[in-house]
């Protein structure tokens, strides 16, 4: 017996599930493909929602309307759930130097980041269990999203509707028929590959300019949980879980496996020694490849020639502050042919 379903979406990572929250807001009907998480970076991933970056602590690329878009869909979701997803988790910045001290404080009297930096920080419990810096920051307008509790609750209240299948998708499976797709027993308007970094392997996609990158955490027990996180010579986040932190995470373009090294787990332990004067436990160790871009811009957008085929990915290590604005607007491209931003729009 065949199904039909106007949208086919093949991923179930934090790009997949969005894309799936925004179609299910619209009464679409939809079924996703995942292979249970197996190739998923975003189960793995810490959640912090970071609105500043870089040496020069700069706003992320679209911060000003990203925030707004993802505290808005997150309050969504926190409903449709009735579990809270998201808090605000500041992060505490070290700063090492005067020259350092110096770019944080112009930031902090710039009125355009008045809304994601504080202007006296709080390192809270955590000053007493860290090596002192000369100063420090606070991203006061951080958050976290409780990403691992997140998608399987996504998946669960799915499976209940039949929307959710658990299996791996086959390329080799999907064949157009006129404007429409065929899958198995499954008849669709629409294909969405939302699948991380697999897409290096997708036939339809794999052109594009896709650079993954692996990280690497180790989840550690600290005895006096932070308050909030630190950025330092690692990161390292509280959990919200008892004492359980995530720090890492590192990046390699080389080991592109979804295997934990020996050689990452040792640098972190480095430089968790050389910031904590307090004991730790590590409890796990964890690796995911980020389906990062040449440059640094998510993709997202109608296949060039074959009609009804999308792809939504590329978030990178922002998946959970790019994801919510940019499903959006997949959703207005697909739904109402509205052009997606030039920066993201296929190239």
């Amino acid at each position: 017996m065949k199904t039909y379903t106007e949208y086919l979406i093949i991923g179930q990572g934090i790009a997949g599930s969005l894309l799936a929250f925004e179609l299910d807001m619209l009464g679409k009907s939809f079924v996703i493909i995942d292979n249970g998480y197996r190739t998923s970076s975003s189960i793995v991933a810490a959640g912090t929602i970071n609105p500043i970056t870089g040496r020069n602590y700069v706003k992320t690329w679209r911060a000003d309307e990203l925030w707004p878009a993802l505290t808005e869909t997150y309050r969504n979701i926190s409903a449709w759930t009735e579990r809270e997803v998201i808090r605000n988790l500041p992060i505490i910045r070290s700063l090492h130097s005067i020259k350092e001290e110096n770019a944080w404080l112009g930031r902090v009297n710039d009125p355009a980041y008045s809304a994601y930096l504080k202007e006296h920080s709080d390192p809270g419990n955590m000053l007493a269990q860290i090596e002192k810096a000369l100063a420090y920051g606070e991203i006061s307008g951080a958050k976290q999203l409780k990403i691992k509790d997140l998608l399987p609750l996504m998946k669960a209240k799915w499976r209940a509707e039949h929307r959710f299948i658990e299996d791996n998708f086959t390329y080799e499976g999907l064949e157009q028929t006129g404007n429409q797709w065929k899958y198995e027993d499954i008849i669709t308007e629409k294909v969405i590959f939302c699948e991380g970094h697999k897409v290096m392997e997708n036939p339809f996609f794999k052109h594009l300019s896709f650079d993954p990158v692996k990280g690497e955490a180790l989840i550690v027990e600290i005895e006096d949980p932070f308050d909030k996180s630190l950025r330092d010579k690692t990161f390292i986040t509280p959990l919200g879980d008892g004492k359980l932190h995530w720090c890492g995470a590192g990046y390699s373009w080389q080991d592109l496996t979804d295997e934990p090294t020996e050689n990452a787990r040792k640098e972190i332990e480095a430089q968790l020694d050389a910031i904590l004067r307090v004991p730790y436990k590590v409890v796990d160790h964890i690796a995911g490849i980020r389906p990062a871009t040449k440059y640094r811009r998510p993709f997202a957008g109608a296949h060039p020639t074959l009609p009804n085929l999308f792809i939504f990915n590329g978030l990178g290590t922002k998946g959970s502050s790019l994801g919510p604005f940019f499903a959006r607007q997949l959703v207005q491209l697909m739904e109402n042919q509205i052009p997606m931003d030039v920066e993201v729009a296929l190239r």
